[in-house]
């Protein structure tokens, strides 16, 4: 039987794992494609899980290089030699993918094998989809003389692509002014078989001692930890309590500092389970970015993929970040679903968790504006139709489906 689908082969650093945020965005989005139409292949440095795969899609795994020196202290220098020589590598995919012949690739321009999928797609005359949630190359990649190598790479090839999918409208501003190619943004989505809440949680309207802010993820950079450390503190001084979730042993997180009596560290728990428990448990939920000026690019391009989830628990946010990121702007643009707090001080996160402690119509206004911009922005059906979009501009949209797992 025909499908309606091209055969799509995605080949990438970024693991397709049912798992918390970046990669759990290519699963989710993934999820809703014909299993057999397609075809993941990993980098051995970053493969998926076997047991949070998606049921019986194929997966193969693409040699990119040493997994032990890509993950030590020699990481940019042995990436700096991956980089020189991974476009000559194109024709390994043919021996990795056989006997599967695609029709379209799709990568994340992320890491280093995304190059190597866009170098295929290229020389064997296919379309190329590119999904970019972060700034490329991110910081330690490659060797400082090699950067300005790597950003004219991604210009070739975003220029190249049949579509660009970035994670933020301001990503796509950028990213079309500097490289004079559209982009469509494909925000991220919510799992698609998740409990969908219609309000808010009613303990929101009980002022209780004692707020509780919860977090959800990891944490990428010393600027963040610092926002969400800031946080802690303040929550201290009223006796309040930082809730996290993540997939870090306690070892990490204390060397990280989060080893202190206003801190509850949990365990990687389902997407699902973490919000059911942030709607059970928890006041508010926080957002936090660096400061640091050698993220600034970083902040003006990302955006948090937490916020599916966020919005989805039906809970007021707390966003730390710098006026000028990319995820400020839009929450002032929408507006009404976060107190936004531009200052990374203890005084000024203080004043925010303050008027969010004392205010229960506050913290429901809030909770119920995060619920309306979930299903404007973030529903699975939403990213669905614009991945379609990109991948066969000119068909009639396909539906999508409820759950094909």
């Amino acid at each position: 039987m025909q499908s309606d689908y091209p055969k799509l082969l995605y080949v990438g650093d970024v693991p397709v794992e049912r798992t918390l945020y970046g990669a759990a965005q290519l699963y989710r989005l993934l999820s809703l494609y014909p299993p057999g139409d397609l075809l993941i292949v990993e980098a051995n440095s970053s493969r998926s899980k076997p047991q949070r795969r998606l049921p019986v899609v194929r997966y193969g795994t693409f040699p990119l290089g040493k997994t032990r020196i890509l993950t030590s202290r020699f990481h940019t220098l042995y990436g700096s030699w991956v980089l020189s020589r991974i476009r000559s590598r194109w024709s390994e995919i043919e021996r990795v993918i056989r006997p599967f012949v695609p029709d379209a690739v799709l990568t994340v321009t992320h890491g280093y094998s995304w190059l190597v999928a866009a170098e295929y797609a290229l020389r064997k005359h296919l379309p190329l989809h590119l999904i970019l949630h972060d700034d490329w190359p991110a910081h330690g990649l490659v060797l400082p003389g090699l950067r300005n190598i790597a950003h004219r790479l991604l210009q070739e090839f975003y220029q190249h692509a049949n579509s660009r999918l970035c994670i933020s409208p301001l990503m796509a501003e950028i990213y079309q002014r500097e490289f004079s190619s559209p982009a469509t943004v494909l925000f991220p989505c919510a799992e698609p078989d998740a409990s969908a809440y219609e309000s808010a949680p009613q303990r929101l309207s009980i002022n209780r001692p004692g707020l509780v802010v919860g977090y959800g993820g990891t944490l990428n950079s010393r600027g963040q930890l610092r926002a969400l450390l800031a946080v802690a503190e303040a929550l201290a001084q009223v006796r309040g309590k930082l809730v996290i979730y993540g997939p870090n042993n306690r070892q990490h997180w204390a060397a990280l500092s989060l080893d202190r009596p206003s801190i509850e560290l949990k365990g990687l728990i389902t997407s699902e389970a973490m919000i059911g428990a942030f709607r059970e448990t928890v006041n508010v939920l926080v957002v936090p970015l660096s400061f640091d000026q050698r993220d600034r690019r970083q902040n003006l391009l990302s955006f948090p993929s937490k916020l599916a989830d966020y919005t989805a628990a039906g809970l007021p946010l707390l966003i730390i970040a710098p006026a000028e990121s990319g995820v400020a702007r839009w929450a002032v643009s929408e507006g009404g679903f976060a107190e936004i707090v531009t200052e990374p001080d203890t005084a000024s996160i203080s004043a925010a968790l303050n008027r969010l402690a004392a205010s229960p119509e506050h913290r429901l206004r809030l909770a119920t504006r995060a619920l309306q911009i979930h299903q404007e922005f973030f529903t699975p059906a939403n990213a669905w139709t614009t991945f379609c979009k990109a991948l066969e501009p000119d068909r009639e949209l396909i539906a999508p489906p409820r759950s094909l797992y």
